[in-house]
């Protein structure tokens, strides 16, 4: 019985390409000062029980809907960097209403949907990075609060 190499486990192999941009200090977008009150953003579970706080909270929602039993490391990456622009959330697949709610089935996850103000739902595809996923936030968060931008992303 041949044995696997342990070089071959996918765990084992090179970092993916967003790894590459987290640990890469270089890029100001991603690397900037905490907020003015010292504080960085941070990913909040959503589930049935805190619902009604994502309701009553105000602007732009950022919400990661995961498979994974913890919210991946460049989720909270990208709350850090972006938090003065919006809250961050979390849905992991196990709250099926909640994905009800939203329109997602678990065979189309990750799955990141922003939520302006106005509830219009906003959902990112392109390849996930650091880098790409910042920029997303930004300018949907920006586009809320001036319209005109908004037609540049759409």
């Amino acid at each position: 019985q041949a044995r696997a190499s342990p070089a071959m486990h996918p765990a084992i192999r090179a970092p993916p390409a967003w790894q590459q941009d987290f640990d890469s200090k270089t890029d100001p977008l991603l690397f900037a000062d905490p907020q003015d009150d010292g504080t960085y953003g941070v990913s909040v579970m959503l589930t049935n029980a805190t619902l009604p706080s994502f309701a009553a909270q105000h602007g732009v929602k950022a919400i990661l809907f995961t498979a994974l039993d913890e919210t991946p490391e460049i989720w909270n990456r990208v709350a850090a960097v972006n938090g003065g622009q919006c809250s961050f959330w979390s849905v992991r697949a196990s709250e099926t209403e909640l994905m009800q709610k939203f329109g997602v089935s678990r065979t189309i996850l990750p799955r990141i949907v922003v939520v302006k103000p106005d509830n219009e739902e906003v959902v990112f595809h392109g390849a996930v990075s650091l880098r790409s996923l910042s920029i997303f936030v930004q300018q949907v968060s920006s586009s809320s609060s001036n319209p005109e931008r908004a037609q540049a992303i759409a």
